[in-house]
């Protein structure tokens, strides 16, 4: 049911700070806004973008100034567009397409700063906070905590990084009325690694939504102008060690081997880079020259998002071999569902929670049965489901989405003033 109350009455603010600085986040805060403007609540939403101050401003526009004119240099212009991008987010402009939908201010990057917004705006509640407002903060707010990969996977971190987080955890978990997480696994994770805080937490549902520009692009056209000629399986993740895009190359090297397949290939779309090991991306394209398949695999780099959505929707499936995720199937995945493409998933934990979509899953780390996965597709293609199903369903999932938010604000409202 939908929450109400007396303290339901003003707009609701959704806080862009730690969010904005990288694509995942932006695609979390999306799902925000299209949940509690989806649901059936009638409250104003007001994005606020933080504003970084003089000094701080002009080292970060130094930085990615330097580094999108290295680019250039190299051929690349990646790193133009990427502080193109990070002025649009800035602005807001990368949020026009809401429209009069919702209201965006920018606020000096503070908590005094964020206060005085909200005091402007009328704001009664903030969701979501990454990080910690402190347990005086003057509204209700409502943390989040994304994942625990630096203890799953303690190698790709160093120890300073792996206190850090284990620090910065735990202050939002003391201080939060309430937090809301992607998966139960992030829950479970918790109350491993910080015992007496997991009543604090609130899975949101997983809601995957289509937007109705994604179903009117031409898959074949987009594929063609990327040199794409033939069918395609598609991975979707930035170059991160822990996304395991060997395991997907070598499962499709077992596929064709075990097949008489001579035209499908395999496209993979993302930033190409990891600071942790800087020659990731160059280490898979030798592995792809060893194995033999040359031109079978197109690496296409960080592409715009249109573009990957019309390639996402004309492939055979989405393959996600990640070892891990803070949210069922990672971004890649929630992308895929909301288009009605097949997802062939590795079995980890949080990938199990995907709860609608086709998806299939194989043993994390084995390219062998990835690869009868694949096969098991190409051999029985699924019917893919219409898009007026597709918009049904993602309005079903915003209502879900929107009440669980909510509820979440509901609560840490009680929770506040409990604590009067």
């Amino acid at each position: 049911m939908i929450v109400t109350g007396a303290d339901d009455c003003g707009p609701i603010g959704v806080v862009g700070q730690g969010f904005v600085d990288w694509g995942g986040g932006l695609d979390f805060l999306r799902l925000i806004l299209d949940g509690l403007l989806g649901g059936q609540q009638t409250r104003p939403v007001v994005l606020l973008l933080p504003r970084p101050g003089p000094r701080s401003r002009a080292r970060s526009l130094a930085r990615s100034g330097w580094r999108a004119l290295q680019s250039v240099r190299r051929g690349h212009w990646r790193g133009l567009a990427e502080l193109l991008r990070r002025s649009a987010v800035e602005t807001g402009g990368y949020f026009a397409d809401y429209g009069t939908r919702i209201a965006i201010r920018t606020y000096e990057d503070s908590r005094n700063g964020l206060a005085r917004v909200c005091a402007t705006e009328g704001v009664d509640g903030l969701v979501p906070i990454c990080g910690s407002l402190g347990g005086r903060f003057a509204l209700p707010w409502v943390g989040y905590i994304y994942d625990f990969q630096h203890r799953h996977l303690p190698r790709h971190f160093t120890a300073a990084e792996r206190t850090r987080r284990d620090r910065w955890f735990l202050e939002v978990l003391t201080d939060a009325p309430v937090i809301v997480a992607n998966a139960r696994a992030v829950l479970i994770d918790v109350e491993a690694y910080f015992p007496g805080h997991a009543h604090k937490v609130r899975v949101l549902p997983f809601a995957p939504r289509t937007r109705a520009e994604w179903l009117e692009s031409s898959p074949l056209e987009v594929a063609a102008r990327f040199g794409i000629a033939s069918s395609y399986f598609i991975v979707c993740n930035q170059f991160w060690l822990h996304k395991d895009h060997d395991t997907a190359i070598r499962g499709f090297s077992a596929y064709l081997a075990a097949s008489d397949d001579s035209e499908r290939v395999l496209v993979c779309t993302g930033d190409m880079t990891d600071a942790r090991e800087p020659g990731y991306a160059a280490r898979l394209q030798r592995t792809v020259v060893a194995l033999g398949l040359g031109d079978r695999v197109h690496f296409l780099g960080r592409i715009a998002k249109g573009d990957q959505m019309a390639l996402v929707r004309g492939a055979d499936a989405l393959i996600q071999s990640t070892l891990f995720e803070g949210g069922p199937g990672g971004g890649a995945s929630y992308d895929a569902i909301a288009v009605g493409t097949p997802v062939i998933a590795s079995d980890i934990p949080v990938n199990l929670e995907m709860d609608c979509g086709d998806v299939r899953f194989f043993a994390a780390g084995d390219a062998s049965a990835l690869a009868g996965r694949l096969a098991e597709l190409v051999a029985l293609p699924p019917a893919r489901p219409s898009a007026e199903a597709l918009i049904r369903q993602t309005a079903e999932r915003s209502v879900a989405l929107c009440e669980a938010l909510l509820a979440a604000l509901h609560d840490a409202g009680n929770a506040g003033q409990r604590a009067l």
